[in-house]
């Protein structure tokens, strides 16, 4: 599918930087082009994650995929990009809990092909227990990238509350989940805040899980 267009206004900018604590004099270069290209990535990962690969066709290209590890580099770009990234995910639990650095999928396919393997038997094997509806990844992947800008340029770290004070709202709260619900929002205007507030919730979780 091709790449559909994503602009932010300037109101929307001015929002979003308003958001992050920044003036109109604390320009951050490439904040703009950057957050524009995740919103372009969301609506086209979204389109895949409504119409892309079934729980099997994953399967398969998974087992195809170990059917020929001496081809593994050239071959982890064939998956679709909702199994490289839960992939990915799992990869980097292992590196984090050994205290190594998180790099990326080919690289890790370069210097440790048998850490990729190992994950990829153990993420088919959880992808044929699955039953129901597939996962969706879209919303996941678009939080912990706008989790990075949001702490790189607060210098905060990102939390969730769906309370304002003791009054209980059900949708983010906190700095960083106003953000986030004010971005997807401009980029999916029909996205319930109760999805987005769900979605916050298990990242933070998530990442304290981790430690």
């Amino acid at each position: 599918m091709k790449v559909p267009p994503f602009t932010l206004s300037e109101e929307q900018f001015t929002e979003l930087s308003r958001l992050l604590g920044l003036s109109a004099s604390d320009a951050v270069p490439q904040l703009k082009p950057t957050l524009e290209w995740i919103g372009a990535r969301y609506l086209l990962w979204f389109h895949q994650d409504e119409r892309g690969p079934s729980q099997a066709e994953r399967n398969a290209a998974l087992t195809q995929l170990l059917r020929t590890p001496q081809e593994l580099e050239p071959n982890l770009p064939r998956l679709d990009y909702a199994t490289q990234a839960e992939l990915l995910d799992m990869i980097w639990a292992c590196l984090n809990f050994s205290g190594r650095k998180l790099v990326l999928l080919d690289q890790i396919a370069r210097d440790n092909p048998e850490r990729v393997i190992s994950c990829a038997k153990h993420l088919l094997a959880k992808g044929k227990k699955r039953r129901g509806p597939k996962d969706r990844k879209t919303m996941p992947i678009i939080i912990r990238w706008l989790a990075v800008i949001y702490e790189e340029t607060t210098g905060r770290t990102v939390t969730h509350t769906p309370y304002e004070k003791t009054t209980y709202m059900g949708t983010p709260q906190s700095q960083a989940g106003q953000f986030v619900m004010a971005f997807l929002k401009m980029v999916d205007p029909n996205l319930p805040e109760t999805a987005v507030a769900t979605e916050m919730a298990r990242f933070v979780a998530t990442r304290e899980d981790r430690g």
